[in-house]
């Protein structure tokens, strides 16, 4: 019996989207930090070409986006602390609206974020699973 754990639909998608794709991907992620920074949001590039989010939710939900990823229109802000206007953080939805939630930091791959400039936040474009850390 083998120990290969079976890959998930959205894994085995973004794999197939990352194949020899580095260089979009970092065009992608310099694009977004480019239109981000018109706003006054600075965003750091991490080596792999992907840029660090954070998203505050309970800890049901993070143990559900652990096991199965973020699902399409799943807001991310740039900060734990504060979205790009100061609106409702992560750390809003994690400790007061949640009371005992957790702040989910996620590298993503910027192909699948959008830049909402209305609210200064980033939202997926489609579902996507990445490799995720729970910080608070």
């Amino acid at each position: 019996m083998s120990n290969v754990s079976k890959k998930s639909d959205i894994q085995e998608k973004q794999e197939k989207k990352m194949n020899g794709d580095f260089q979009d991907i970092l065009i992608a992620a310099q694009d977004l930090k480019s239109e981000a920074k018109e706003y006054g949001i600075k965003l750091k590039i991490n080596s792999d070409g992907t840029i660090t989010f954070y998203h505050g939710t309970s800890k049901e939900n993070a143990a559900k986006i652990k096991e199965a990823g973020f699902w399409k229109d799943t807001y991310f802000s740039h900060s734990k602390d504060i979205t790009g206007y100061g609106d409702e953080s992560p750390v809003y939805y994690a400790k007061i609206k949640n009371k005992d939630g957790v702040i989910i930091k996620a590298n993503i791959d910027c192909r699948y974020i959008d830049f909402a400039s209305g609210t200064g936040e980033f939202l997926l474009n489609d579902n996507y699973k990445p490799d995720i850390c729970i910080i608070l």
